[in-house]
């Protein structure tokens, strides 16, 4: 039988999602940064997934080389780092390119769960350092496509905190353990879907698809009341009859093409507020089913639903 033999010359091989801010966006004498600080030193979310600054003093140079490249030509970066998701791949993994079991996607898309962020795939990378880290190879992630950039509807706190890190651990956990099934997977998934567009009336139209395959809907009458169920069962008290019906309206409005608002009122703010109200009962209602398989259950139960959330 021959002995187990660890080469301590291997070299370390890593996946990362880099996530960035425009320079300056982040001021720590801001008073929201200081409410809520940023990530700071590294955070573990699973046995082999950290969340970490740890690559903040080779990010520069990392970046140019993750940036469009051109003939004669320097990239000037226009963000900077904030923190990456990191995933250590053993010497002995059959993982041969970049998340190819998407471990880490899921990942990202779990932390919006949390708090909704921009973190894309357009930073993404497998590197491979030596034993003193300094870096040898840099492999291309997601370089375009669907995964490359990513939007939020409010951008005043655009980032995840120590405390974010740690539920997303805990949500993680629950995830693995109990993976999500039929309607609140297709839930989970256009919500991470709407969170890849930027354009308002589309995320719109992906996230009332996502809360009316929980829901049941079968048009305005069901949405009203059940969204009004759900967002009780999830503690959100700032639902009323009036607002979910008008929640419903702008569905209606969109899908049919008539857009976000009359054609002679140029603010949209309050549509904003809607559809950002709305993303926060899904997030919300994601986040318990997940933690709570049971609920999970009963949402993708629709005769257990229609019972207990009758059309009263």
């Amino acid at each position: 039988m021959q002995p187990n033999i660890i080469n301590l010359n291997a070299d370390i091989r890593m996946d990362i999602i880099m996530f960035t801010r425009v320079f300056g966006s982040i001021r720590k004498s801001d008073p929201i940064v200081k409410e809520f600080p940023p990530i700071e030193g590294t955070i573990e979310l699973t046995k082999d997934i950290s969340i970490s600054t740890k690559l903040s003093d080779k990010a520069t140079g990392i970046l140019k080389k993750l940036s469009p490249q051109g003939l004669n030509y320097e990239y000037q970066l226009s963000c900077g780092h904030v923190y990456s998701f990191i995933r250590k791949i053993p010497a002995n993994s059959t993982l041969k390119s970049w998340d190819e079991d998407q471990k880490l996607q899921k990942c990202a898309a779990l932390s919006r769960i949390i708090h909704p962020t921009t973190v894309s795939f357009m930073y993404s990378a497998r590197l491979i350092l030596d034993q003193s880290e300094k870096i040898k190879e840099i492999g291309l992630g997601v370089r375009g496509g669907i995964g490359s950039s990513a939007y939020v509807a409010d951008p005043s706190r655009n980032w995840l905190t120590e405390k974010n890190a740690e539920d997303l651990a805990k949500l993680i956990y629950a995830f693995e353990m109990n993976p999500v099934k039929k309607d609140v997977q297709i839930a989970f998934w256009y919500h991470e879907y709407a969170s890849r567009l930027y354009e308002l009336d589309i995320r719109l139209a992906l996230v009332t698809t996502a809360l009316e395959a929980l829901l049941g809907v079968q048009g305005t009458n069901y949405f009203k009341i059940r969204i009004l169920k759900l967002a009780d069962a999830l503690q959100l008290g700032n639902i009323n009859g009036a607002k979910a019906k008008k929640m419903y309206e702008l569905r209606s409005r969109v899908v049919h093409g008539k857009g976000l608002r009359p054609s002679d009122d140029k603010s949209n703010s309050e549509e904003i507020e809607l559809y950002s109200e709305m993303e926060n009962i899904l997030r919300s209602a994601l986040r318990k089913a997940i933690l709570e398989p049971e609920f999970a259950e009963f949402l993708n139960d629709k005769e257990e639903v229609d019972k207990k959330w009758p059309l009263k």
